[in-house]
């Protein structure tokens, strides 16, 4: 009878530990929580109290990714070119790989750029030119995103952004051209093989700081806005040169009432729109 007495006293006092220590671990979790939405609410007060207004949701909160990478082959170039054009003929000179078919052809540059080039004859009139696109595209292995389109005359061109880890790579900008309704080209850059991690080790800056960062960069370089209307998680390609490995960069694409910068997330730096974006 007495052990039982202490058994269940011991039961009890488990439970009562267990309890208090769920307390302690949901108490915590709030704290966090009520630390971080001050700290969002501080980083766009300072950004008003520096003249820019922005909302809260407009800001990524997540943090950016790391720097990524990928290495060309050209192995992967050919298999592109076959399942595109069907059987090929080897047709590269210099530094670009060059493969023609009864298709067509195609050519793919050290820095990623590539240009394919349809045979009107045997090529179909799509109902939906838009989704057409995308499924050749999809046929290359890319995940895109339409970011435009336009008409003139018997042209139609619709342009998108080639996507790595789900985010757009800014200076992957590819065209699909129709001439009469009937696909005839798609050029642009490319991601040049699997994206992985980097032998670049080095992490993103927290979103606070890149805030911080993008202010100070403003001033240094005497630039001037007071509203910022969009920020974009995503990547700039840097290609090595004659080098077989690329870095995929990660970068904010800031819009604002002025112009649109890209903030570079690993230094902190505003880049170049000229330099990166095609």
């Amino acid at each position: 009878m007495e052990r039982s007495k202490l058994k269940n006293i011991i039961i009890l006092l488990l439970l009562m530990l267990n309890l208090c220590l769920l307390l302690l671990a949901v108490g915590r979790y709030w704290q966090g929580k009520e630390a971080e939405e001050q700290l969002r609410q501080n980083t766009v007060l300072f950004l008003q109290k520096n003249g820019i207004s922005v909302l809260e949701d407009q800001i990524p909160w997540d943090e950016p990714g790391s720097v990524q990478m990928t290495e060309r082959s050209s192995q992967e170039e050919r298999r592109l070119a076959e399942t595109i054009l069907g059987t090929i003929s080897d047709n590269s000179t210099g530094i670009a790989s060059e493969y023609l078919g009864e298709k067509g052809s195609v050519r793919f540059y050290p820095d990623g750029r590539f240009y394919l080039s349809f045979q009107e004859k045997g090529m179909d009139k799509p109902v939906d030119m838009e989704h057409y696109a995308e499924r050749y595209l999809q046929k290359f292995g890319f995940e895109v995103v339409k970011v435009s389109s336009e008409t003139e005359g018997e042209q139609t061109k619709f342009v998108f952004l080639q996507l790595a880890e789900g985010v757009p790579v800014f200076t992957c900008k590819i065209e699909v051209v129709y001439q009469k309704e009937i696909l005839s080209q798609i050029q642009g850059w490319r991601l040049q093989g699997e994206v992985q991690p980097s032998n670049i080790q080095q992490e993103s800056l927290t979103t606070p700081t890149l805030l911080v960062r993008f202010v100070s960069e403003m001033k240094q370089n005497e630039f001037f806005c007071s509203e910022i209307r969009n920020i974009t998680q995503g990547y700039v390609y840097s290609t090595g040169g004659l080098s077989s490995q690329s870095n995929l960069l990660p970068v904010w694409r800031i819009e604002t009432d002025q112009k649109t910068y890209l903030l570079n997330c690993v230094t902190g730096k505003l880049e170049s729109t000229d330099q990166w974006l095609h």
